[in-house]
């Protein structure tokens, strides 16, 4: 074949290939992220240059996907994340999807930096699916199934987050971030074991459980500046124990008075047998926890 004709193939391939995308990828099931972005981002991101350098006419780079019906024997989903320099957005997928991951990158000339998504998928048994995430740069945005992701593992570095789950299913979640301005928001669970864990980072979290028999919540802090909120059925009480608390600043916030903890123990509500442990370690930090039924 001549030179002619091969380079003639190849603009033949880029022209179908570009054609395949405009007509595809619109059509896949993706979130539009903007809105969030308005919601999570400092201000400011929301000057004229800045959003119309990096969030204007955010374009879809990648996308993977899967509904209930491609994986029919999953009852169980573990989720481990690892995301850096990038904005990021995880929250519960619609009916019916199992898992929907995007990145998208900013459509201007000027714009640096193309998203990194890699998905691995391990299948653990028959009915147990491990879907490994690896970001970096863009938007991403990560929903997960409510009713069937058992186990959740976040680590989050050099980003800005925003964490937003109804997960009655969930037994263990894991979030670690670092470097990072992040909002957790954690409704409906159902005796959910969770480790929190930042550094150098600005956080608020608001964690809600509806139902408790016994768990834990463990919250280690350094460098940083945080505000937890955490609310617990009626008939349960939350015990909060100072374990390490070292050139910080921690005030706790219960119905009807508000201390400053530096060692030892508070309880909220009537102590029975349900109910939730918050271990708390603190290092060179300023952060305030509200207890509250």
């Amino acid at each position: 074949m001549r030179r002619e004709e091969v380079v003639g193939l190849i603009i033949i391939a880029i022209f179908v290939a570009g054609a395949v995308e405009a007509i595809v990828l619109p059509h896949v099931y993706t979130p539009q992220p903007l809105e969030f972005l308005h919601k999570i981002l400092p201000s400011k991101y929301w000057s004229p240059e800045v959003f119309e350098l990096k969030f204007k006419n955010l374009v879809l780079v990648k996308n993977y996907h899967k509904t209930v019906e491609d994986l029919p024997k999953v009852t169980k989903l573990l989720v481990k994340i690892y995301a850096k320099s990038c904005v990021i957005y995880i929250h519960e997928a619609k009916e019916g999807i199992l898992y929907n991951i995007s990145a998208y990158r900013s459509a201007h000339i000027f714009a640096s930096g193309t998203p990194e998504l890699e998905i691995t998928e391990t299948e653990l048994s028959k009915d147990t699916y491990l879907i490994d995430v690896s970001a970096q740069k863009g938007v991403i945005i990560i929903e997960v199934s409510p009713e069937l992701t058992k186990e959740l593992d976040i680590e989050v570095k050099s980003a800005v987050a925003e964490i937003k789950l109804a997960s009655p299913s969930l037994s263990k979640l894991s979030i670690g971030i670092h470097s990072t301005t992040s909002k957790i928001y954690l409704s409906q669970l159902n005796n959910t074991s969770i480790s929190l864990k930042c550094s150098s980072s600005t956080f608020s979290a608001e964690i809600a459980y509806s139902n408790l028999t016994l768990t834990s919540l463990d919250i280690e802090v350094r460098s940083s500046t945080g505000k937890v909120g955490i609310k617990i059925p009626e008939n349960t009480s939350a015990q909060v124990t100072a374990k390490e608390v070292l050139s910080s600043s921690v005030r706790i916030e219960v119905p009807g008075c508000s201390k400053t903890l530096t060692m030892g123990s508070t309880t909220v509500g009537k102590v029975t047998d349900k109910g939730l442990l918050v271990n708390i370690k603190v290092y060179s930090s300023m952060l305030t926890l509200a207890v509250r039924q």
